[in-house]
């Protein structure tokens, strides 16, 4: 729904990682992670996640814009 209202997969994907950053989703864990230890390991892969989104974003637009041409 958020793809089609925005026009962009980013909000989705920024929604979904902190969605998944909530620690309440697994009550039955009985240890918990600091949240510097999640930003450490989970901010790489969020930053590199939007490059390669805008990466792949790009050459489909890209590719796009060669079949109006022809």
């Amino acid at each position: 729904m958020v793809k089609i209202i925005s026009n962009s997969i980013h909000i989705g994907a920024i929604l979904h990682f902190l969605f998944d950053l909530q620690f309440g989703i697994y009550e039955n864990t009985s240890t918990h992670m600091s949240w510097s230890v999640v930003v450490l390991l989970f901010l790489p892969l969020a930053v590199i996640s939007i490059i390669l989104i805008k990466s792949l974003e790009a050459t489909v637009n890209a590719n796009q814009n060669l079949l109006m041409e022809v």
